[in-house]
C-alpha cells in the first residue's frame, strides 16, 4: 500500500507481520507505483485470458452437444432424419396442428430396390438410397420434413397441405426421381418410386397412427397399380353425435 506525503511517498511494506514505513523520493516512488500498476494490469490480463479460455471451452462444448444431437437424429447414409426423429416430429406436429389446418403425411418407397441391391450389390444400393434422398430433399418445400424410416422407405411430413398440395408435392418427387441418373462406378442407375399420401383436411381427432396407416394403404395401392405413381388418400373428419362433421 502506498501513501503520498508531500513531494515524496510513504511506502508501507509488511515484514514479519510488522509495518515498516520508508520515505521515498519522487523518482523511486514513481517506479514503485509503476510496478504496482504493471502487476495489476498483468492480473487483469490473466483474468481476461482465463475468461476467454472458459468461453472457448463453453462454445466448444455447445458445438459438441449440437453435433451429438444432430448425429442422434440423422441417418448417417442419407443425411436426412432417422426414424426416431421423423416420427417424433410427426407426433409433435399432430399435437400442435389446429383443427382448421390440413396436414399431409407421405410414404415413399423405392421400386424394386431388392433387384437393385442384387444387381449392383450393396454399394450400388447405398448409392441409390443416398442419391434418392438427396433428390427428395431438393424436391420438398422448406416447410416439409423428410426422414428415412427403414430400408428403402422414407416418410414426409407436409404442414398446411391439403389434397391438391399433396398431389403436386408427390408428383414433383416422383418425376424428379424418375428423371434422375445415379452414377455407379461401373454403370449408370435409374430408378423410380411409389408414393402414398394421407391427408387430414382438418385435424379433428386424427392420430399419428391413423395418418401412417392411411399413407401405408395409399402406398400399397400405388404399388399394386403398377409402381412409379402416387396415390393420395383423404382422411375424413370424425362425425359428431348429431351427425355433423
Amino acid at each position: 500500500m502506498l501513501e503520498r506525503e508531500g513531494a515524496g511517498v510513504v511506502a508501507v511494506f509488511q515484514k514479519g507481520g510488522h509495518g515498516v514505513v520508508d520515505h521515498l523520493d519522487g523518482d523511486v516512488a514513481g517506479l514503485v507505483v509503476g510496478v504496482h500498476a504493471a502487476v495489476d494490469e498483468g492480473h487483469a490480463l490473466a483474468h481476461t485470458a482465463g475468461q476467454l479460455e472458459l468461453e472457448v471451452r463453453h462454445r466448444g462444448l455447445q458445438d459438441l452437444a449440437r453435433k451429438l444431437r444432430l448425429d442422434a437424429s440423422t441417418c448417417p447414409l442419407t443425411g436426412v432424419f432417422n426414424r426416431r426423429a421423423i416420427e417424433s416430429f410427426l407426433e409433435n406436429e399432430v399435437a400442435r396442428t389446429s383443427d382448421c389446418n390440413p396436414l399431409a403425411v407421405g410414404l415413399v418407397d423405392i421400386d424394386r430396390f431388392r433387384e437393385t441391391n442384387k444387381r449392383h450389390l450393396h454399394t450400388g444400393g447405398d448409392l441409390v438410397l443416398h442419391e434418392a434422398a438427396r433428390v427428395m430433399a431438393s424436391s420438398i418445400r422448406e416447410s416439409d420434413v423428410l426422414g428415412r424410416i427403414g430400408g428403402d422407405e422414407f416418410l414426409i411430413v407436409a404442414r398446411n397441405t391439403g389434397l391438391e398440395g399433396a398431389a403436386i408435392l408427390a408428383e414433383r418427387i416422383r418425376q424428379n426421381i424418375e428423371n434422375a441418373v445415379f452414377t455407379c462406378p461401373k454403370e449408370l442407375i435409374k430408378t423410380t418410386v411409389s408414393i402414398g399420401f394421407a391427408v387430414a383436411v382438418t385435424n379433428n381427432g386424427v392420430s399419428t397412427q391413423t395418418l401412417k396407416e392411411h399413407a401405408a394403404k395409399a402406398l400399397l395401392d400405388a404399388k399394386n397399380a403398377g409402381r412409379n405413381r402416387a396415390v393420395i388418400n383423404e382422411i375424413l373428419p370424425k362425425l359428431t353425435q348429431d351427425g355433423q362433421g
